[in-house]
């Protein structure tokens, strides 16, 4: 896939920014593979390396069935979710799904170009998504639901266009506009360094208990 975007800014300001970024989305061509980032890169060349920041965190939510690979949300599910979204139950700024699950975008209320902080920014979005998910029985818990894709927070991740066309079929998702309000970077850090699982603890290998060497041949007769 073309790893090489084009810059298109967008009002920045807390009121209008989560409105001018869905109709961005929707306005984007619907052309085969069509993808956007939330991130910007040197040259607009879609690689970590070349990263240099970002205004928003993308949190994939894709749905899982044991056994099956790729499957599509059940009708009930996806209309549960759906709903969700639109009572305010489900955090973050937008909103659309996908075939096989849902994209969730978080509008910063400023822009971070510290990749560290920016990944601690994402993982924050995804325990927060994860949080509400399993709070209304949709996480994926061996039974089917709705994953949080942790392999998708790297810095040259892409999500495709709610138009797009993804092999062979044209998307057509409505992109739900949830909040105005900007979420605050420090904020999703905290989130994720308060929900990460806690070190891995390993303990020291037992050993045998040490003896004193005899020190002459008349202790080594003696013992």
């Amino acid at each position: 896939k073309n790893a090489i975007g084009k810059r298109k800014d967008v009002p920045t300001d807390a009121a209008g920014a989560a409105s001018a970024l869905a109709a961005t989305l929707r306005d984007l061509p619907r052309v085969a593979d069509s993808w956007w980032s939330g991130h910007w890169f040197d040259g607009g060349h879609r690689q970590e390396s070349k990263w240099q920041g970002s205004i928003v965190a993308m949190v994939d939510a894709d749905y899982h069935v044991a056994g099956e690979k790729k499957p599509t949300p059940p009708d009930t599910d996806r209309a549960r979710l759906v709903a969700a979204v639109r009572a305010g139950a489900i955090p973050g700024s937008l909103f659309h799904e996908t075939p096989h699950g849902a994209r969730i975008v978080f509008l910063l209320s400023e822009s971070v170009t510290d990749p560290a902080h920016m990944k601690g920014a994402i993982k924050g979005a995804c325990a927060l998504v994860r949080v509400a998910l399993e709070g209304l029985n949709l996480l994926e818990t061996g039974l089917p639901g709705y994953a949080i894709d942790s392999a998708a927070t790297d810095l040259a991740r892409f999500m495709f266009t709610p138009g797009a066309i993804v092999d062979g079929v044209a998307r057509t998702a409505d992109v739900i506009v949830m909040r105005g309000d900007g979420y605050s970077p420090a904020a999703l850090v905290a989130m994720a360094e308060a929900t990460a699982p806690p070190p891995a603890v390993i303990a020291p290998a037992r050993t045998r208990p040490l003896t004193s060497a005899p020190t002459s041949l008349d202790d080594a007769s003696a013992r």
